[in-house]
């Protein structure tokens, strides 16, 4: 852990294993798998009551480990994918409330949706030196 810096304390409970492993494998280790090993994984059990703030999270650490392999470039065009993806989940949400079909959780989706859009996918608090895409 030493030779490879530790954990980048820039991601926020994602990516930062593969961002971990990436390392390790530059330094001249190998990353293994122990089957024998048991790991109870609560999935989501972190971030449960907050869905729209754990989508935003996982997205921007996608793109933050794109920038930081890949550069600039390739996390812009990332990020303007996922607005994409998110700006027509948008529009079917918004069509399916419209035609009357379970329009709670259709109001529900399209706010949290259209949080993730004006968050433009960037992580709120971010100084300029540690950006995250």
């Amino acid at each position: 852990m030493d030779q490879v810096g530790g954990w980048d304390e820039g991601f926020f409970m994602y990516s930062e294993e593969l961002d971990l492993c990436r390392r390790i494998k530059q330094a001249g280790w190998q990353v293994i798998f122990t089957p024998e090993a048991a790991v109870i994984h609560h999935e989501g059990k972190s971030s449960e009551q907050m869905v729209a703030a754990r989508h935003l999270r996982f997205q921007a650490s996608k793109i933050r480990y794109v920038r930081k392999y890949h550069g600039r470039l390739a996390a812009a065009a990332l990020r303007l994918f996922l607005l994409a993806a998110y700006a027509w989940m948008l529009l079917e949400e918004a069509v399916k409330w419209l035609l009357g079909h379970k329009r709670p959780l259709r109001r529900e989706r399209i706010a949290a949706t259209w949080g993730l859009l004006k968050s433009g996918l960037k992580m709120p608090g971010r100084s300029p030196g540690r950006t995250n895409g």
